[in-house]
């Protein structure tokens, strides 16, 4: 079995400032969601495309957290994307 691929829907708008400030925006709803340093590298990477298992790598190479910590936290944004309707999980 193949881990799911993840990305953003394609309704789902990526803004960035020059401060690297990452915001989130549904086209259609309007709703925006501002992300942390965090959330940013994940948007990022799920603008390209990955698994889970990339998101928890790339935390931890970025931080200093074990991959338990790593993976709570990218389980808890992707909940929340998903609960949103942000996110799109594909085989």
């Amino acid at each position: 079995m193949t881990e799911a691929r993840l990305a953003l829907k394609q309704h789902v708008l990526v803004e960035r400032d020059g401060d690297d400030d990452v915001v989130l925006i549904d086209s259609r709803t309007g709703r925006m969601s501002a992300c942390n340093e965090t959330a940013s590298i994940v948007v990022t990477e799920l603008e390209r495309g990955c698994s889970i298992a990339r998101l928890v790598a790339v935390v931890t190479s970025r931080f200093d957290v074990p991959d338990d910590v790593a993976m709570r936290d990218v389980s808890a944004m992707l909940d929340g994307l998903a609960a949103e309707g942000l996110l799109d999980a594909s085989e």
